[in-house]
């Protein structure tokens, strides 16, 4: 039915950043037809639809409540942060990590993903760079390294992941150099 801005833009190569539409040529280039693409481009917040009856009994909600477009999962993190303004940089760190600056000029840097942000997209834009293993790193670490604290942990002792936090405290700052 419709797509929100960031989410448009979350889709590498056929979102045309200043025009904030899809990019015929591109799409073309590609081999994508049009007709595969939401028509409608929208704002996070605006409402697409209404629950139907069904969804509502399947969800237990109301019939008829909004539903919104929403947007993408690290813009909406920021949004969560407060960030509603230009200038701002906030990092969301979980499995990975999501890294962004909300500008209402353009910005150049390599390697920097760019798409309209979740908060008044026709004017704002998020620059993003993101980790793949912000905290992904930690359990492949204990999955991998620390096979006698789970052995520990298993049998009923300490959470390896707290052993593990108790271990880095001990390290000075810096990690020895």
């Amino acid at each position: 039915i419709a797509i929100d801005y960031s989410s448009a833009g979350n889709i590498g190569g056929i979102f045309d950043m200043n025009n904030r539409s899809w990019s015929k040529e591109m799409m073309e280039e590609m081999g994508i037809p049009l007709s595969m693409m939401p028509e409608k481009i929208v704002e996070s917040t605006d409402i697409v639809g209404r629950l139907t009856k069904e969804a509502a009994v399947e969800l237990g909600l109301s019939e008829g409540m909004p539903v919104i477009a929403s947007g993408i999962d690290s813009g909406a993190a920021n949004i969560g942060l407060g960030v509603f303004e230009p200038g701002v940089y906030a990092a969301a760190i979980g499995t990975s990590m999501c890294a962004a600056l909300v500008s209402d000029k353009p910005v150049k840097g390599k390697d920097l993903i760019v798409w309209p942000y979740l908060y008044d997209a026709k004017k704002l834009s998020y620059y993003f760079a993101g980790g793949a293993t912000a905290g992904a790193i930690v359990k492949w670490f204990r999955q991998t390294m620390c096979q006698f604290e789970v052995e520990v942990e298993k049998s009923g002792g300490k959470n390896a992941y707290d052993v593990l936090n108790e271990q880095a405290e001990t390290i000075p700052v810096g990690s020895e150099g």
